[in-house]
């Protein structure tokens, strides 16, 4: 999975680029921004950033975490602002850090999201945590 997100960070943004998906992502971002404002974030797999740039201008401060370098120097190109900061890291070994409260934000599924229990999963692993959903 590592290789094949890697290999792929280039061009990841295409998905967002095609016409029929606008109104949908206009809607996305419109339901994020509602529920990010004002909020602490900690955004797991965060990709190129494309959505950490949407939640950037209305949460308090985003922690962007992903396990590809590659995906996040994109997102570093983004305006993104102070309140945001990048950081490399596994979902499932999540520095210190980022182990306090505040609410989570997952930007992708998959069968990993899947078999860790989802929302249980991110919920016990950050105790006072809320989940944006």
């Amino acid at each position: 999975m590592e290789i094949y997100y890697r290999d792929r960070a280039p061009e990841y943004d295409k998905f967002y680029e095609v016409p029929e998906r606008q109104c949908d992502l206009k809607r996305l971002k419109s339901w994020l921004v509602e529920h990010v404002r004002g909020r602490h974030i900690l955004e797991i797999a965060a990709g190129t950033g494309y959505w950490t740039e949407a939640a950037a201008a209305v949460a308090k401060a985003i922690t962007a975490t992903d396990y590809n370098p590659e995906m996040l120097a994109i997102a570093a190109t983004r305006n993104l602002g102070s309140n945001v900061k990048l950081r490399t890291a596994d979902a499932f070994a999540l520095p210190n850090s980022a182990r306090r409260s505040m609410s989570v934000w997952r930007t992708c599924g998959g069968p990993t999201w899947a078999r860790s229990g989802g929302k249980n999963f991110f919920l016990c692993l950050f105790h006072g945590s809320s989940l944006v959903q």
